[in-house]
């Protein structure tokens, strides 16, 4: 479609948002960048500081130091606050508003509303939030470096994609096994959550899940990019 010229005057138009993402797409659970590099990325489960005793809490913080400091290729460690879901406790009083309702009980069924109501508003007041604590794991082929070198950009090959995965699988096996020797339970996040952590990322205002991931950029659906 041609432009009128009055919205074209001034040259051509800037780039999509989308281009200035640095991902290509996502493959099962890992992330594939722009400059060939292939991420994953580790949740763990927090733990409560204050309820452990001062050896313990120094054991542990000097446990993930070391953890840390000993790993010899790219990481970076994700801190992420959202308010707490209570969607699925609200839906649990609603549903217990209704049978009350059904059964005649109208006085109940109006002071549950009510609660509900409250309860809402002061979980948004308040803002609570939960921490949920991630670590992602980095892995760029040198072969990509030597490909460049030969034609002047970076190619990914099926050989190069495959011997990626398996180092970046190594690399993901060893910090998991590293934080589980310390007591924190792990898991790979799958595809799903890495779009979703994606969408979330480069969309701040939203604090929910989309509809769809229909919404979020082809590149984060998981599609080729350009």
């Amino acid at each position: 479609m041609r432009l009128p010229a009055q919205l074209n005057r001034r040259g051509p138009l800037p780039p999509p948002t989308q281009d200035h993402i640095p991902i290509r797409a996502v493959h099962d659970n890992v992330i594939i960048r722009r400059d060939g590099a292939l991420v994953a990325i580790i949740g763990i489960q927090g733990v409560n500081m204050n309820m452990l005793d001062p050896a313990t809490q120094d054991r542990l913080i000097a446990d993930y130091r070391d953890m840390l400091t000993s790993l010899e290729f790219g990481w970076q460690t994700l801190i992420i606050a959202r308010p707490q879901d209570i969607e699925g406790h609200l839906q649990q009083l609603r549903e217990r508003a209704e049978a009350h309702r059904r059964e005649g009980n109208l006085l109940y069924y109006q002071l549950l509303l009510r609660y509900i109501d409250f309860y809402h508003q002061l979980a948004w007041d308040a803002m609570a939030l939960v921490r949920e604590y991630r670590i992602a794991a980095l892995y760029l082929h040198p072969g990509l470096e030597q490909i460049r070198e030969k034609i002047g950009r970076r190619t990914m090959t099926v050989d190069l994609l495959n011997e990626g995965l398996a180092e970046l699988d190594h690399r993901i096996r060893l910090l998991q096994a590293h934080l589980e020797q310390m007591g924190l339970r792990t898991w790979v996040l799958s595809g799903d959550e890495v779009k979703r952590e994606l969408y979330l990322f480069y969309h701040p205002a939203l604090q929910a899940e989309p509809a769809t991931l229909d919404q979020a950029p082809h590149a984060i659906r998981g599609d080729e990019g350009p």
